[in-house]
């Protein structure tokens, strides 16, 4: 009996020192994997640290920046606007892209959001720019009211869950337009996507990147009160001026190069009175194109959208022959705010019109000035004279879109809810300064009359 204990003990010793070795090994081994796991994320979060170290600079001129593309072909992209592309793709600073008239920002944005591999949504001041860059309002994305007030906002930040959803899950946010951004929607702004994201952070912690040029069009401030408290408050009313409040750090890029002239010397007078210097060789130079008008083939620029509609109406009553009326298709619930053509279109034969697209075989652009040849109202066309070209003409499309997020697919996708067709033209004997800018015509009349001019409208 006694024999038979001593074995049961012996074999009991035999297991725990088995059992004793075997954990022994383990921690050995826990151990050697350990070090090697955390050596491993030390070297991994060096070389993050020094990637970054590499990419941050303060201040990015286009030329800086080493190209590397391996999954687009960007050759229709400019140098400077394929080095932009690179940096809006691969790293991952907040951006303001900015640069003078016809350096080619909204190109490169639209190229962008073609080509990119990121989940972005691309937001407005207005309802016209917006429908133009194919994203939303500003106000109708984050649901602000036009009449808000911060302490409205701060009070109830409230975002629905889908907009919620589609913050949460985007790569990044991007604000075309951003000089006509007020600096209490920018705050508005990040008070939505900090309660959007539970982050804390500058936009919650998502990157942004804003087009635009802050020598064009200012935001509209029209009540002196609101323009005491942004002043008070803020520092200004521009975009920049709720950066510091936000806290948050954006690297400027800057594009140099001009694709819309080839006349460096008239680049140069452009360059120089957008900056407000202006001599007695600049003045004359210009003065020497002032001649009386020997008939009537120049555009009418004014100030005010009543003038000229005036000037056009009256043109178009001199013509002879029928008036074509043509109604837009409106499709949806779009406000008319967000009409980006004549609601109702009057021509005639002989018009003088300015096209209001993008001909996707690039006979024309956004802004070019032609004739109207020839009208078939009952199929729905029009013929116009560009340069001598008759081109056949049909009813535009311009979409309105909203975003939704699509969990099954972890995309964001864009969903027209609204659309506006029309003929892509309006009468353009006379058009706005607003409207002609960054065009390019012959021969110019400026009409001064009822009208004001202020900080933009001739840059």
């Amino acid at each position: 009996m006694e024999s038979h204990y001593f074995q049961y003990i012996l074999l009991i010793f035999i297991f725990l020192y088995i059992y004793y070795l075997f954990n022994k090994k383990q921690e050995k081994s826990n151990g050697t994997y350990n070090n090697n796991y955390n050596d491993h994320i030390k070297q991994q979060n060096e070389k993050k640290e020094e990637e970054a170290n590499n990419v941050v600079i303060p201040y990015y001129n286009s030329h800086e920046v080493n190209l590397q593309s391996n999954h687009l072909d960007i050759d229709c992209l400019g140098i400077d606007q394929r080095k932009v592309f690179m940096l809006m793709e691969e790293s991952n600073d907040n951006l303001f892209v900015t640069g003078k008239a016809g350096t080619g920002k909204s190109y490169l944005l639209k190229y962008f959001l073609k080509n990119s591999r990121k989940r972005s949504i691309v937001l407005a001041p207005t309802g016209v720019s917006a429908i133009n860059v194919g994203g939303q309002t500003i106000h109708s994305f984050f649901k602000i009211p036009p009449d808000f007030t911060l302490d409205e906002i701060e009070l109830k930040p409230y975002v629905n869950s889908k907009t919620k959803k589609i913050i949460q899950h985007a790569d990044l946010i991007i604000i075309d337009e951003i000089s006509m951004v007020r600096a209490d929607l920018l705050k508005a702004v990040d008070i939505k996507m900090r309660y959007a994201t539970g982050i804390d952070l500058p936009f919650g912690g998502k990157r942004m990147i804003f087009f635009g040029d802050l020598y064009q069009l200012p935001p509209v401030v029209q009540d002196g009160e609101i323009l005491k408290y942004l002043e008070n408050n803020f520092g200004g009313i521009y975009f920049f001026n709720a950066i510091n409040k936000i806290k948050a750090e954006f690297n400027i890029v800057e594009l140099n190069h001009v694709y819309r002239q080839s006349d460096q010397i008239f680049i140069n007078i452009l360059n120089k009175i957008r900056e407000g210097i202006v001599d007695d060789e600049i003045l004359n130079t210009l003065n020497r194109r002032v001649k009386k008008p020997v008939n009537k083939n120049y555009i009418t620029l004014t100030a005010r959208n009543a003038t000229a509609s005036r000037i056009n109406d009256e043109n178009l009553m001199q013509l002879n022959g029928k008036e074509y009326v043509f109604n837009a298709r409106i499709n949806g619930n779009l406000a008319r705010g967000y009409f980006p053509a004549e609601e109702k279109l009057c021509l005639k034969v002989g018009a003088q019109v300015m096209m209001l697209n993008n001909d996707p075989n690039k006979r024309w652009v956004n802004g070019t000035i032609a004739k109207i040849h020839s009208i078939s109202y009952d199929h729905d066309y029009i013929v116009v004279n560009i340069n001598n070209n008759l081109y056949k003409v049909s009813r535009y499309k311009w979409p309105q879109y909203k975003y939704e997020y699509d969990e099954h697919m972890n995309k964001i996708k864009k969903i027209e809810v609204a659309s506006f067709e029309q003929f892509p033209v309006k009468l353009a004997w006379a058009i706005t300064i607003h409207k002609s800018q960054g065009q390019t015509y012959d021969t110019i009349y400026i009409d001064m009359e009822g009208g004001h001019l202020y900080r933009g409208k001739f840059m």
